[in-house]
């Protein structure tokens, strides 16, 4: 597995120097057409890939990142065989992680697919397309359509849609996110009422650290002006993380 993924990296690396040769003007090798690359992410896991030609030799291969339940950029470029035949075959290097995301400690799963080229649906070459299925499976398509299109040539048709597990992880994120803020603002009043000396030297530090514009006119922490203007900014700043957890509640999936 770890060689898989050193491959996956190299793949990933060689990405550059295939688009500056491309920029630079270098054209596709006889009997061949260069075609970007997409990739769609039908499944709950991030991941990665890399895609090439089975015993390429000094060949390069390109790839990207995919969030869960997303579609990449467009990606260039890759050469296939200007025209179909059985037997095309493709090598595609995929690490995903499941458990806490790509970036959270979760573990890393690597695998190398070797994949047939379905053929191409109108008889010429189209941007490539590698597409991580629901199932965790992988798919390859060469069409100059995109997979919402009513003659996409694709078993898996149209964009991904996050599956409600999927929402409803993402909405329990943002809406702690919201909740966090709220009480923020609720034990900074409540400490402002119980300890006003120190909570308003707290304020005025930060202040003048990191809001030195916001400060200018004031004298200091006792400034009447100023302790007005921190109530009032507190005050402001409750409300709104009122109605920001009202509106997360009504969005719940």
């Amino acid at each position: 597995m770890k060689r898989c993924l050193v491959a996956l990296h190299a793949v990933l690396v060689l990405l550059a120097g295939c688009t500056s040769e491309l920029d630079g003007g270098a054209v596709a090798p006889k009997g061949s057409v260069a075609v970007s690359v997409h990739g769609v992410n039908y499944s709950g896991d991030p991941f990665n890939f890399g895609v090439t030609q089975p015993n390429a030799g000094e060949d390069t291969g390109v790839g990207e990142h995919i969030g869960p339940f997303s579609a990449g950029g467009t990606v260039c470029c890759f050469n296939l065989p200007e025209k179909w035949k059985p037997g095309i075959k493709l090598t595609v290097y995929a690490s995903h992680w499941v458990g806490k995301g790509a970036n959270n400690g979760a573990d890393t799963i690597d695998k190398v697919h070797t994949v047939e080229l379905p053929p191409y649906a109108d008889g010429k070459a189209g941007e490539l397309w590698v597409m991580r299925t629901a199932e965790g499976g992988l798919d390859v398509v060469s069409s100059d359509l995109q997979p919402d299109h009513p003659q996409w040539p694709g078993k898996v048709k149209g964009w991904p849609e996050p599956s409600l597990e999927y929402r409803r992880g993402r909405w329990a994120l943002l809406h702690k996110n919201a909740t966090d803020y709220l009480e923020n603002y609720e034990n900074s009043l409540k400490e402002l009422e119980e300890n006003s000396e120190r909570t308003l030297k707290e304020f005025w530090e930060s202040d003048k650290k990191y809001e030195p514009d916001e400060v200018k006119h004031f004298s200091g922490p006792d400034d009447p002006r100023y302790i007005e203007h921190l109530k009032t900014r507190l005050k402001e700043g409750l409300q709104r993380s009122q109605a920001r957890v009202r509106q997360s509640l009504k969005e719940k999936p």
